[in-house]
C-alpha cells in the first residue's frame, strides 16, 4: 500500500434480487452502501491522503455509463446510468490509486 502506481482499493459490487449492493469481492474496501437509485457510497478500510485521486467506475453492461458523483479521502459516490441518464442499480467494479 505504500508504493506509487499501485492499485490501492478495488471492488466488484453486485445486486442480488434486491437494490442493496453486496461486495462480491475486494481490496481494502469496508463496504458498499445504497444511497438512492443509482447511487453507491463506497466506505474505504484505509482512508486516501485527500480527495484528489483517481478512481474508475466500470458497469458490468453495455450502454451504461458510470461516474464519481463525489469523493472523500475516506469514501466515493458512484452514480450508475443509462445512455437516457436514468439511475439503475447495477453490478460495477471500481479500482482507486493514490496515496493512502
Amino acid at each position: 500500500l505504500y508504493q506509487e502506481g499501485v492499485v490501492k482499493a478495488w471492488a466488484d459490487i453486485g445486486y442480488a434480487d434486491t437494490a442493496v449492493p453486496t461486495l462480491l469481492a475486494s481490496f481494502n474496501v469496508a463496504g458498499a452502501t445504497n444511497i438512492a437509485t443509482g447511487r453507491v457510497r463506497v466506505d474505504w478500510l484505509r482512508s486516501f491522503t485527500s480527495d484528489r485521486y483517481p478512481l474508475v467506475v466500470s458497469p458490468s453492461t453495455d450502454l451504461l455509463v458510470g461516474a464519481v458523483f463525489s469523493k472523500s479521502a475516506s469514501n466515493a459516490l458512484i452514480q450508475v446510468r443509462n445512455a437516457s441518464f436514468i439511475a439503475l442499480d447495477m453490478p460495477m467494479s471500481i479500482v482507486a490509486l493514490g496515496p493512502q
